[in-house]
């Protein structure tokens, strides 16, 4: 990668790590004690085979004592991190989160995480346990308590004044909003984020395009298809820049969800199989189960092979069960039941996922627009007219006008039949 303002290069960046590793004696386990990334990760920085982003330059820097600058290269500004003194307490707990993760004790992990931010006072510390904290509530299943940290953590990179800190957190906390539906928030955040990359060293890097696959996805729910393909070209921009597969692979794959809302099957699929090719070796358990689901729906949306998506159903169900989670987007089974002419069996599974209370956000808009058109395919007109009516709003609630002017008008043709 060439040398550019602001940016991290490899294969500079993973020489200097390892010097600076080396010389204070410490293994490549040794600087990941918060379990943000993994002695592996270290190993394929070290190599030079990936690109870090501004926060794990961050937790490195402070691990090993050094400015970030000192790290990341000359041409990476001063101010892009604090760079207060090491605090032995946090380097403590940011051992005893690793130690419990590694043991798989979630709970011991959270409660050490919990401790280490409740006991933060300066900005650069509430920032840090902060970032900790949220990570780890983000495994437990706590999207309110995660957007909750994320909110403090904003606050104190806005009183820290430190851009490129807020502006990765910025980040995180409208993926928090996204988690529990609050799109409108999520887009607000989004739409500041993007006006705050502009001259910031993270323009061009892995954060970008966490930037850019985060509002696409948020403009998707809100059925704004045209806005998100727009950020599509901007997307796979900063995916090229950063040119490392598993980056190119979940670009690929948000311009495949992308295309997919907007019933652009033949550009949907095209990304979908890009995505895949760049992603197979790569890609997590817990990613293959959303990677799964999201290839199903662009079949069944989009008019594409549902004798595909029934496998791919069946792979994420598989894949939730080895997580040891409950089935996965229940309301996509749904939506392949009525696609292949089972609309009695749609009506069954939207109205267990309803009953269990499963599904927040958009995924409870689909859902009921989903059970309305499988009652009304099934001559239960009286339960179509209820779900178009609570759709409607619901959907004006959340910002999704799109969505709420269908239910409305498939509302008033049911009336007049």
């Amino acid at each position: 990668m060439s040398q550019r303002s602001g940016k991290v290069s490899q294969p500079e960046f993973g020489v200097r790590l390892r010097g600076l590793r080396v010389r204070r004696g410490l293994s490549q386990r040794d600087l990941v004690a918060d379990g943000a990334i993994s002695a592996s990760y270290v190993s394929l920085l070290e190599a030079g085979s990936r690109v870090p982003t501004l926060e794990v330059v961050h937790q490195l820097a402070r691990v090993l004592q050094v400015r970030p600058r000192e790290l990341a290269g000359e041409s990476w500004p001063d101010d892009a991190f604090p760079t207060t003194p090491v605090d032995a307490g946090l380097v403590v707990s940011r051992l005893l989160v690793q130690s419990a993760l590694a043991a798989g004790d979630l709970a011991d992990a959270l409660a050490h995480a919990r401790d280490a931010h409740d006991s933060a006072t300066e900005p650069t510390a509430v920032i840090e346990t902060g970032m900790a904290l949220q990570r780890v509530l983000g495994l437990a299943g706590e999207p309110r308590q995660r957007l909750a940290v994320l909110d403090d953590v904003v606050k104190a990179a806005e009183e820290a004044a430190l851009p490129a800190v807020l502006l990765t957190a910025t980040i995180d906390l409208a993926t928090a909003c996204h988690a529990v539906g609050e799109l409108c928030r999520a887009r607000t955040l989004l739409d500041e984020a993007v006006q705050a990359l502009a001259g910031s060293p993270l323009a061009g890097t892995a954060e970008e395009v966490r930037l850019h696959t985060t509002h696409i996805r948020v403009l998707c729910e809100l059925d704004e298809t045209v806005a998100a393909l727009e950020l599509i070209t901007p997307l796979l921009a900063a995916a090229a820049a950063v040119d490392q597969p598993a980056t190119t692979g979940r670009a690929h794959w948000t311009a495949a969800v992308a295309f997919g809302r907007a019933d652009k099957r033949a550009e949907a699929l095209a990304h979908l199989e890009l995505a895949h090719d760049a992603l197979t070796d790569t890609m997590p358990v817990r990613d293959l189960l959303r990677f799964c689901a999201d290839a199903a729906a662009i079949h069944v949306d989009c008019g594409g092979d549902l004798a595909a998506a029934r496998e791919l159903i069946a792979e994420a169900r598989g894949v939730a069960r080895l997580l040891g989670l409950s089935p996965h987007r229940d309301s996509l089974a749904a939506r392949y039941e009525l696609a292949v002419g089972n609309p009695a069996a749609a009506v069954r599974i939207c109205a267990a996922v309803l009953e269990r209370g499963e599904v927040t956000g958009y995924e409870l808009l689909r859902t009921r627009k989903t059970l309305a058109l499988a009652a009304e395919a099934v001559g239960e007109v009286a339960v179509a007219v209820e779900q178009l009516r609570i759709l409607a709003a619901d959907a004006e609630e959340e910002g999704v006008l799109p969505l709420a002017v269908y239910a409305w008008k498939r509302l008033e043709s049911l009336r007049s039949a």
